[in-house]
């Protein structure tokens, strides 16, 4: 009895798994609206990761364990989940499916679009984006940021409609960029634990160790997932990298000339 584990197909495998939690990173952008957000934001992250990744993992293996009691697992590929359900569990277990699927869809969408809204102004705030979008009103929020999130989304879900003319394609596409954009933020965010951490080693070796094994994991899952995923999918996805480098490189160099002028 032998196993041959793909290691590229088990990263992404887990890419798009480990994103079935979703929430917690676009509550963070926000923080700033809440009340105690040391303490709520915190474990609002950590209860939709574990809580999320729970019930995920029920649901993943009740599925995994169907296929193979049945003895489908060999037509995996083929098989169609809400065929599945609506066969097997009745019609009234696919509609409460049809409408938390549609529910999660509509708040999804919504919480990202408002993540976005708070990055946009965020980086308005302190000069990396012009001071214009940095607007705030009472009650309502930063609504430049939000128009120009909600312009940007409209124009991306347009193109990438137009470009491979194949809605659930197209949200795929859209999807892999996204978790592999998260990724590498969770990896910049492992290093910053480290580097910080590094301050005050003798206290925090359990800080330390963490963010080691968490870089070293995000790292493997990063790097084989690119090699799982389509080509458009990695240009796209480097390219934002490559960007962000490059505006980054320039602010820094445009704040540096500020100060000795100053």
């Amino acid at each position: 009895f032998s196993v041959h584990i793909n290691f590229s197909k088990l990263a992404f495998a887990i890419l798009f798994g480990s994103s079935i939690p979703t929430g917690y990173g676009s509550i963070t952008p926000i923080s700033g609206e809440a009340k105690n957000a040391r303490k709520t934001i915190s474990r609002a992250i950590i209860t939709v990761i574990l809580l999320g990744g729970l019930l995920a993992a029920f649901d993943v293996y009740a599925i995994g364990d169907h296929l193979v009691y049945f003895h489908l697992i060999s037509n995996v590929t083929k098989i169609d989940i809400l065929n599945l359900i609506k066969d097997r569990l009745g019609i009234v277990t696919l509609v409460f499916v049809l409408f938390a699927s549609i529910n999660d869809g509509i708040l999804g969408a919504l919480a990202f679009l408002t993540a976005t809204s708070r990055t946009i102004f965020a980086m308005s705030s302190v000069g990396f984006l012009p001071k214009f979008l940095s607007k705030f009103e009472n009650h309502k929020g930063p609504t430049r940021a939000v128009a120009l999130s909600s312009i940007l989304y409209i124009m991306l879900t347009a193109l990438m409609l137009y470009i491979v003319k194949a809605p659930f394609l197209a949200f795929e596409i859209l999807g892999a960029i996204a978790v592999l954009s998260s990724l590498f933020v969770h990896l910049s965010s492992n290093f910053s634990l480290v580097r910080i951490s590094l301050k005050k080693i003798n206290k925090r070796k359990l800080q330390i160790s963490i963010g080691l094994i968490a870089s070293v994991f995000s790292f493997f899952i990063l790097i084989y997932s690119m090699e799982q995923a389509s080509p458009i999918e990695v240009y796209v996805f480097m390219t934002w990298i490559i960007i962000g480098f490059l505006l980054a490189e320039i602010f820094s160099m445009i704040e540096e000339e500020n100060e000795e002028e100053d």
